[in-house]
């Protein structure tokens, strides 16, 4: 019996053994296999990091950087009329690349672009004479280049381009107006405006806002329960969107403006049956135009008012209120403080004349004197020489 549990436990035993055998086979082909891989990949040579290539538009015309522009990246500016003819006549116009050739703007590639062909196209561009029969000046030419800038940085954003060939341009310097007209000298300038181009005027006064951020004011952008405009970013809307604080004579005007519109906008066209139509801009520039000639009232240096007069005039009285700081007018106006500090708040004739009279004033107070120092009696030497 003994001799017979010996060897079921023999037969036991072989058993196992036999099992690990075949555990110990198959973890070896699993390392065999594992080890032709690493092989394999030793043999193989190493892989070389591909830098990214830029997007191959050296070819691409700036017309057609242009279209895409307004089409994909920017289609809220597309349906902005001065952009859009901008942008059309930009593509148009031909510029002096060599002693007799000549090429449109809107053919050259950009590989082509920079300073120089923006140079020829500033020179070419103000020779040409717009429809009113006068030259076109630097500031619309700094206006058209500003697009093509934007096209070009929304390219570079949206990695379509590597970078902007015109990033280092400078622009010729503009015009600046030192016109800053008062309530009273305002209210008497507008009253010459029809009814619609008062309002408008009236509240580019009272807010501050840019003639084309009144002119295009949505009612989505009204805010009733704080009173303020919550203005978005928008081909009218230089700086992007920003909180507009309202006082309320300019509210009312908005209100009933809004009341009369069909539409969207808060100013419509007065010839407009449906009332959905938006002020366009050469619209308010001629009843300006005739406001001016009319009235016969200018500016600074004979300079005409214009609805951009209402924002300087605002942001100069607003800087000589007492408490009022340089930061909350830039953020209220959408602007830096270096702006403000550079292009605001100029004196006009009768607060220099003011100044100087306070300069000439004579000043009565009397000074201030401290106490007399106490002298030393003459002969007090005398005396300690003699005791």
């Amino acid at each position: 019996m003994g001799m017979a549990m010996s060897n079921d436990e023999l037969l036991r035993q072989l058993i196992a053994a036999t099992e690990r055998v075949a555990r110990m086979a198959e973890v070896n082909a699993q390392l065999a296999a594992r080890l032709e891989a690493l092989e394999a990949k030793l043999e193989r040579p190493a892989a070389v990091p591909v830098a990214p290539q830029p997007p191959a538009i050296s070819s691409v015309p700036v017309r057609s950087i242009l279209s895409d522009y307004l089409t994909t990246i920017a289609p809220s500016k597309a349906s902005y009329a001065p952009i859009r003819s901008a942008t059309k006549v930009m593509c148009e116009v031909e510029i002096q690349t060599g002693p007799d050739e000549q090429r449109k703007f809107g053919d050259l590639t950009w590989g082509e672009l920079g300073p120089g062909p923006c140079d020829l196209y500033r020179i070419a561009r103000t020779k040409m004479k717009s429809i009113r029969g006068r030259y076109v000046s630097d500031t619309t030419v700094n206006r058209e280049l500003n697009i093509l800038q934007s096209a070009l940085s929304a390219l570079v954003k949206a990695h379509k381009a590597p970078h902007n060939p015109i990033a280092k341009f400078k622009r010729a310097p503009s015009v600046s107006r030192k016109t800053n007209p008062s309530r009273a000298e305002w209210e008497q300038f507008v009253a010459y405006l029809p009814p619609i181009g008062r309002d408008i005027a009236m509240v580019a006064y009272l807010t501050g806002m840019r003639p084309g951020e009144a002119a295009g004011l949505l009612k989505a952008e009204l805010v009733y329960k704080r009173r303020e405009i919550a203005l978005t970013d928008r081909p009218g809307a230089k700086t992007g969107g920003r909180p507009i604080a309202v006082v309320a004579e300019a509210w009312e005007i908005i209100e009933r403006r809004a009341q009369e519109s069909r539409g969207q906008f808060v100013f419509v066209a007065p010839w407009d049956p449906t009332c959905t139509k938006p002020i366009r801009r050469h619209n308010w520039v001629t009843w300006f135009q005739k406001a001016s000639k009319r009235s016969g009232i200018r500016g600074v240096n004979g300079e005409p008012l214009v609805c951009y007069s209402a924002r300087h005039g605002q942001i100069t009285s607003a800087l000589r209120k007492p408490g009022v700081t340089p930061w909350e007018v830039a953020e209220h106006h959408g602007t830096s403080v270096q702006m403000i500090e550079e292009h605001y708040g100029h004196f006009n004739a009768d607060e220099r004349d003011e100044f100087r009279s306070k300069l000439e004033e004579q000043d009565t107070t009397p000074i201030r004197r401290g106490p007399r120092p106490v002298a030393l009696p003459k002969d007090r030497a005398s005396s300690d020489d003699g005791e």
